[in-house]
């Protein structure tokens, strides 16, 4: 684990997707009931990520692995 890793369950590992600003590395998938539209982004703590909370932002795809 580390900082610049997110969750997704449609785009392949490797790919790079920016969210806010920030790229992250797909490195990690979801529990299946998630569709392709939603990304988790790691985190270190859950304070951290309850601070976050869920949002509704813009993904663009950097690169798409193949």
């Amino acid at each position: 684990v580390r900082n610049g890793i997110v969750a997704n369950n449609c785009l392949k590992f490797g790919s790079v997707v920016k969210i806010n600003g920030h790229e992250y590395v797909v490195e990690d998938r979801m529990a299946r009931r998630f569709s392709c539209q939603y990304f988790d982004i790691f985190m270190w703590s859950i304070d951290e990520a309850l601070e976050f909370g869920r949002q509704n932002l813009e993904v663009k795809i950097v690169y798409a692995a193949d």
